[in-house]
């Protein structure tokens, strides 16, 4: 699998894609541990996040949440989903 090299990936995707249903499952679990991870942000600065930036109510769950808090921390971070809803959510940060 070809990452780009400024690529993240953050724990809990990981952990998504290890509890599903996807063909190659094993080999693509594998090439997502070599790509770098994005810190996993405390429970408790998540939620200062979301109060802070307004982001409660946008119909995303508390994993997205984390997601999308992680990717804050760092500037210029893109997330790449097909899940519309964190992109939503993130580009109104």
């Amino acid at each position: 699998m070809a990452v780009h090299p400024n690529s993240r990936c953050h724990p809990f995707i990981v952990g998504e894609f290890s509890v599903g249903n996807l063909a190659g499952r094993q080999d693509f679990i594998e090439a997502l541990k070599t790509v770098e991870k994005l810190e996993i942000i405390d429970d408790d600065k998540v939620l200062e996040f979301n109060l802070k930036k307004k982001l409660y109510s946008r119909g995303i769950g508390y994993i997205d949440y984390h997601l999308v808090a992680s990717a804050y921390s760092i500037p210029n971070t893109l997330i790449w989903t097909h899940d519309k809803r964190p992109i939503l959510v993130f580009s109104n940060v």
